[in-house]
């Protein structure tokens, strides 16, 4: 489970350079069909990836003790709101390029980029393994 968590978040920190390289579009509903695929793949994968680790809890509420679980929960709402909602929101209006407060590109940019925070539970990772640590 770890292991394949870890190699999601690497995988994710690459599409976003390609995708930032390729996409020209602002919203996921007005891209082409190949990156709306594989953004609703990774969002379908870290939904996965935090039910399973909120269902490892016997009472739920420890999860926000957790401050790992809480920062990727906010990570995950982001990518939903992205992913899903504006996309559906953008089908259900066809010709809208943009839906409110999030009209504005930069709002956009700055979810994209806390989604990079993923990357830093890498470094749990490693802390579990300090051989890999020393090898760089």
């Amino acid at each position: 489970f770890e292991t394949t968590t870890f190699t999601f978040i690497v995988l994710y920190a690459l599409w976003m350079s390609i995708d930032a390289d390729w996409n020209g579009e602002e919203l996921l509903a007005n891209a082409d069909v190949g990156f709306q695929l594989v953004e609703h793949v990774f969002c379908l994968y870290f939904l996965w990836e935090w039910a399973v680790r909120l269902l490892a809890y016997k009472k739920k509420l420890e999860c926000l003790k957790d401050h790992w679980f809480v920062i990727d929960s906010f990570l995950l709402a982001g990518s939903i709101l992205e992913t899903w909602v504006l996309w559906v929101l953008v089908l259900w209006r066809p010709g809208v390029t943009s839906v409110g407060i999030l009209s504005n590109a930069s709002v956009l940019r700055v979810i994209r980029l806390l989604r990079l925070l993923r990357v830093i539970r890498i470094s749990k990772v490693l802390a579990a393994f300090p051989e890999v640590v020393v090898l760089f």
